[in-house]
C-alpha cells in the first residue's frame, strides 16, 4: 500500500513524535484539522501518511493526548496510545492503541493495528509513561474523569497487562463549570520517581515506585481557596535534577471573551522543608490574548513552554506564535532559573498550544532496586515464575504459592503505596495473616535479586 500525502500536523494539543537514539526522526502522530478534529495520522519520517495510518482515534484538544513507546523486547515496533473524545451521552474520552511496525514498508513504517480500544471508563485528559524499574518495561498510567482513581498499565514483552487501579490524590469531579481535573498535564520526574498532575484547582504531587507502579507520599499543592480563572491549572515540568517543579494556568482569555485575565508561570522549590509554601511567581503573561501551553524537558536540560495565541482555529504568524519561551537553568530556585520569554525560534513553523508529549526513553534500569534486571521474577530457564493468591477476596487468611527455587522478600502495599508488612518468604507456600487490616485492596509484592513481581488481592 502506497503511503498518501501530507501537508502538516495540526493538532490544538494532541501529537507526540519519536526518533532513534541519534536523534532521526522515525515518525510522528498528530490532528490534520484546524478545529477539533476527532481523528490523527501517523506519518512517517519521510512526512507521508503511514499505510493505514489515517483515521487514528485520538482528540486533537486532549492535554495529554497521544503518547509513542517501543514495544519492550521487540525494536521494531511501537504502541501509540492515544484518548478519544465521545460525545454519545457523557462527556467522556476511551483509551485506545495502535501499533506501528517499523520494519514494514521497507523501513518507513506501517499501522499494523490500529484504533484497539484499552479502557472505556471516563478517562481525563491525562497520560503519562515511564520505564518500569527493570529498565526494560513501561508504566502508562491514565486517571479517571471522577474519584481519586488512577489506572496504571504495565507494558512489558508479553503485552498490555490488566491495570493496577490506585486511589490517591485529589478527587476529581467533572463538571460544566471547573471541568475539574479534565484537562492539564500530568509529568514523571526525569528520573521517575516523582509523578506531578495538574488541572483547573489542582497541582497533585506523588512519589512513584517504577517496580511497583504505586504512588505514594501524596502532596496537594494547590490553594485551600480557589481563585478563577487564575488557579486553572495546566501546565507542568519537573527540572532535571527535580529540585523544582513549574506549574502554570492556562488562560488569559477564553475563547468567548469570558476573561481578562493574566497568565503565571511558577515555581515549587522540592527541596523545601514546605513544598507548597515555597511556590513563587516567575513569570507573567500580560496580553490577554496570550495563553502558557505545555511544557517539555529536551535532552539539552532546558525546559520548553509554548505560549501561543487563545482561542483555536488561529493561524496567526508572529512572534509569540513562531517561539517558545525557554527555563535555562530550571534547577536552580528563583529568578535564577533563567526564564527568558520568546527565546526559541521555530524555524518559520508556528504552534498552537501543545507539545509533543515524550517520556524519558533514556531512563535505565532503577539500580540497586529489586527489580534492576528483568521484569518478573525468573526461573532458570528465563520464564515467569507461577504465583497464587487464594482466597481472594479474604477474610483472615491468604495462601501464597510461588514455584520460585530462591529466597525471596514478601512486602504488603495499601492503595496509597505504605508498607503494612514485609517478611522473607522461604518456601514455596506460605500463610498470611491478614485478619488486622481494613477492608480494601491491596498489593503484594515478591522480590529476589533477579526482580520483582506485583499481584493483587481483596481484604472483605
Amino acid at each position: 500500500m502506497t503511503p498518501q500525502p501530507y501537508s502538516i500536523t495540526l493538532s490544538i494539543e494532541a501529537n507526540a513524535s519519536i526518533s532513534d537514539k541519534n536523534g532521526n526522526l522515525l515518525f510522528y502522530v498528530g490532528d490534520t484539522s484546524l478545529y477539533f478534529g476527532w481523528v490523527g495520522q501517523v506519518v512517517n519520517r519521510n512526512h507521508l501518511v503511514m499505510p493505514h495510518g489515517d483515521s487514528i482515534f485520538m482528540y486533537e484538544s486532549s492535554t495529554n493526548g497521544a503518547m509513542i513507546v517501543p514495544f519492550p523486547g521487540d525494536s521494531s515496533k511501537y504502541y501509540i496510545f492515544s484518548n478519544y473524545l465521545s460525545m454519545d451521552t457523557a462527556y467522556r474520552y476511551f483509551l485506545y492503541y495502535s501499533v506501528v511496525d517499523l520494519s514494514a514498508d521497507g523501513g518507513l513504517g506501517d499501522v499494523v493495528q490500529k484504533n484497539v480500544l484499552l479502557l472505556n471508563s471516563k478517562m481525563c485528559e491525562k497520560l503519562a509513561l515511564v520505564r518500569h524499574g527493570n529498565g526494560k518495561d513501561w508504566w502508562l498510567l491514565t486517571h479517571l474523569t471522577t474519584g481519586d482513581f488512577f489506572y496504571n498499565f504495565l507494558i512489558d514483552s508479553t503485552g498490555i497487562n490488566a491495570p493496577l487501579i490506585q486511589s490517591i490524590g485529589t478527587s476529581y469531579d467533572l463538571n460544566w463549570n471547573s471541568y475539574l481535573g479534565l484537562g492539564g498535564e500530568m509529568i514523571f520526574s526525569d528520573d521517575g520517581s516523582k509523578l506531578a498532575a495538574v488541572g483547573f484547582e489542582i497541582i497533585d504531587y506523588f512519589q512513584f515506585d517504577r517496580c511497583t507502579g504505586l504512588l505514594s507520599n501524596y502532596q496537594k499543592l494547590s490553594p485551600d481557596i480557589f481563585s478563577y480563572p487564575d488557579d486553572e491549572f495546566y501546565g507542568c515540568s519537573f527540572s532535571p535534577k527535580t529540585t523544582a517543579l513549574y506549574v502554570s494556568n492556562v488562560c488569559s482569555k477564553t475563547n468567548e471573551g469570558f476573561f481578562n485575565t493574566n497568565g503565571n508561570l511558577l515555581q515549587f522549590d522540592l527541596t523545601a522543608t514546605d513544598i507548597r509554601a515555597s511556590r513563587q511567581l516567575i513569570f507573567t503573561m500580560y496580553n490577554s490574548d496570550i495563553a502558557i501551553g505545555q511544557h517539555q524537558i529536551a535532552p539539552d536540560g532546558k525546559i520548553y513552554i509554548i505560549m501561543g495565541h487563545n482561542g483555536f482555529p488561529n493561524n496567526t504568524f508572529d512572534s509569540a506564535s513562531m517561539h517558545l519561551s525557554t527555563i535555562e537553568n530550571p534547577d536552580a530556585i528563583g529568578s535564577a532559573c533563567n526564564f527568558h520569554h520568546n527565546s526559541f525560534y521555530l524555524g518559520g513553523h508556528h504552534a498552537f498550544f501543545g507539545l509533543p508529549n515524550m517520556p524519558n526513553y533514556n531512563l535505565g534500569a532503577l539500580m540497586g532496586s529489586s527489580c534492576d534486571t528483568v521484569s518478573g521474577i525468573k526461573s532458570a530457564t528465563n520464564q515467569k515464575a507461577i504465583i497464587e493468591i487464594y482466597p481472594n477476596p479474604a477474610t483472615t487468611t491468604i495462601n501464597i504459592e510461588c514455584d520460585s527455587k530462591q529466597n525471596l522478600n514478601l512486602s504488603i502495599f495499601n492503595i496509597v503505596g505504605e508498607c503494612l508488612l514485609q517478611r522473607d518468604f522461604s518456601s514455596s507456600k506460605e500463610e498470611i495473616n491478614i485478619s488486622n487490616l481494613p477492608s480494601g485492596l491491596y498489593f503484594i509484592r515478591l522480590n529476589n535479586p533477579e526482580g520483582s513481581v506485583v499481584k493483587k488481592f481483596v481484604k472483605e
